[in-house]
């Protein structure tokens, strides 16, 4: 939902992640047994029978482990044996009926592959299990925290809020101290409009994570996206009152002001962090995004070289950096902002992330700006059925699909970025290509140099 110019913003307009994994169900076993380990041994070395049957002797020993059919899952997932992997729990499920682990797996497994229902289903059961486990405590608490994590990965995904929060409640009586899982229930208590509850919740974040950002903040980014301005200025004001020596809450307050429009409010709070914090890499990407949003690509450029300089790998710095390039009318500065995307797509190719969407429209845009139509427009088409486009993406695209002589496409994204509420570099240069398109008439500024 984020604009590619401000990189960083996606998870502040939209909430973090609700969806972290933080069982992580298909990595290998933690568990630190020798017995184990010598079975991973025979597993590398293509002996799964033998590291099995070692996995089953080291089970009996050790209670606190998974089953050993599930252990062999995990190795077979780990090593891109999907459907060994499959099989395993298949087992398990027979032979450990009463297990919720391999439940879990299986669950997450129909969930990655947007199989919702029987992913639910799967997840149910795995709960159900996890409640009435009998064995070790410790293993109690990860199998329900599994379950859980799986069934209301489930919901959250299809916007099912009053099942999330039913369940994030059932959660928490077994583990009233996760972070995680308090934040992911603010989240669903913000989005069925619980907002005495969410504050709650966020007061509760913040008193077990000092570090956390504070209610306001959260609280103000709902009211935003609820389309209540007035409120949501209202909570980033108080959020600033009440932490003004925080460069956290400074930060997060400034990012919300750019995604409004607000440069000169943002400007503010990144001369404000500086001060706060050690390292002046946030607050000078904070400046250079509100240079840009103002049209100063030029200033924009000085500020990104400056960080450049300190953090060369970092993605928004390198991506801001291009942007601010191709975002000039020297042809020389498309090349610069070309090289420099086309480093960073390299490493941000999967297009099912946020990061990876944003990166592959800036390399189609760099493109475009370097008269490379055709390439661009392979990546832009990969991008639309991907998921769901930025404002920036949205005008990327419009420019590419009216140069490829498909006008309706193009008019219906620029309408789209237009009407968004979020500020984005582009929106003149947005409004001036959809009034030409509707008196036919050629802009400048959007034709290709005609480059192959």
């Amino acid at each position: 939902m984020g604009s590619l110019a401000f990189l960083w913003l996606h998870t502040l307009v939209v909430g973090q992640d609700n969806n972290q994994d933080e069982s992580r169900p298909l990595q290998l076993p933690a568990q630190k047994y020798p017995d184990v380990d010598d079975a991973i041994l025979l597993f590398k070395r293509g002996n799964a029978a033998a590291a099995l049957t070692l996995l089953q002797a080291a089970s009996k020993k050790h209670p606190e482990i998974s089953p050993p059919e599930v252990m062999l899952a995990r190795l077979c997932f780990a090593s891109q044996q999907l459907k060994a992997g499959k099989n395993a729990l298949q087992s398990a499920v027979i032979l450990h009926r009463e297990d919720p682990e391999a439940w879990s797996l299986l669950g997450d497994l129909q969930f990655k592959a947007t199989n919702w229902a029987e992913a639910e289903l799967l997840f149910e059961k795995a709960v159900g299990l996890a409640r009435n486990y009998t064995g070790i405590s410790t293993r109690k608490k990860a199998q329900i925290q599994l379950a859980f994590n799986g069934l209301i990965k489930s919901y959250e995904v299809r916007g099912l809020w009053q099942l999330a929060e039913s369940n994030l409640l059932q959660w928490r009586t077994f583990d009233p101290k996760n972070v995680n899982l308090l934040r992911r229930l603010a989240i669903a208590q913000l989005n069925i409009d619980k907002i005495k509850e969410a504050t709650k919740t966020l007061q509760a974040v913040k008193v077990l994570d000092p570090g956390q950002l504070p209610a306001n903040v959260s609280l103000g980014l709902y009211h935003q996206r609820k389309g209540d301005s007035d409120q949501a200025r209202q909570a980033m004001n108080s959020a600033l009152r009440e932490n003004s020596q925080s460069a956290a809450t400074q930060i997060a307050v400034g990012r919300w002001a750019l995604s409004t429009g607000d440069t000169e409010l943002a400007r503010s709070c990144a001369k404000a962090s500086e001060s706060l914090q050690k390292d002046p890499m946030v607050p000078q990407l904070l400046l250079a995004s509100a240079e840009l949003l103002d049209g100063q690509p030029e200033k924009a450029e000085a500020i990104y070289r400056e960080v450049y300089r300190a953090h060369p790998g970092n993605f928004e710095t390198v991506a801001g950096l291009a942007l601010s390039l191709l975002k000039q009318s020297e042809e020389k500065k498309w090349v610069q902002g070309l090289e420099h995307m086309k480093v960073i797509a390299n490493t941000n190719k999967d297009l099912r992330t946020t990061r990876g969407r944003q990166a592959v429209a800036l390399l189609a845009w760099a493109l475009f700006r370097n008269g490379n139509i055709e390439q661009a427009d392979q990546l832009m088409q990969g991008i639309i059925t991907s998921g769901e486009l930025s404002p920036e993406m949205a005008y990327y695209a419009a420019a590419i699909f009216k140069a490829k002589n498909r006008p309706d496409a193009a008019r219906q994204l620029l309408t789209r970025a237009i009407q968004s509420q979020l500020a984005f570099v582009h929106r003149t240069e947005a409004k001036r290509l959809l009034e030409s398109m509707k008196n036919g008439e050629p802009t400048e500024n959007q034709k290709p140099t005609g480059k192959k």
